[in-house]
């Protein structure tokens, strides 16, 4: 029991160092904001990218453009860029410079959503710190 705690509490940590928007072993997490991929991925669902060196056709992706983060379907690669579209828009993408995309969305998620609600992370750091303390009554073996 003390160890799926102990491991639960480094898997909260690693999502919520990752949902600051930091890289961490080439991850990133990031909230859509926009209905422009739906319905396969909507308002406010969590994705997960990972970087990567290739990109093909049906790859769904997260580019910067001006400050801005867009995350679309990759519908034509070229040498030095590709075009991307949003599942639910009607017209594609401007260029892409391929140096522009952060990486490939690996994984979405509707249950994540609290991520990107800052007081909620620290509640949940707090209770599961608390369960730690209450549940591992040896500290001795801590201290070196």
């Amino acid at each position: 029991m003390k160890k799926l705690i102990c491991c639960l509490f480094i898997i909260f940590i690693i999502i919520i160092i990752l949902s600051f928007k930091t890289s961490l072993f080439g991850f990133r997490i990031y909230r859509i904001v926009s209905g422009s991929m739906s319905p396969t991925i909507n308002i406010n669902d969590i994705v997960i990218i990972k970087s990567q060196n290739n990109y093909k056709i049906g790859d769904i992706v997260t580019y910067k453009i001006d400050n801005e983060f867009i995350t679309h379907r990759i519908i034509l690669v070229e040498d030095n860029y590709v075009i991307t579209k949003g599942d639910a828009n009607n017209v594609c993408d401007d260029k892409v410079h391929k140096e522009n995309i952060i990486g490939k969305v690996v994984y979405q998620s509707r249950i994540f959503k609290f991520l990107y609600y800052k007081p909620y992370i620290f509640i949940i750091v707090f209770i599961v710190g608390l369960l730690i303390t209450i549940l591992i009554p040896d500290k001795k073996r801590w201290v070196t």
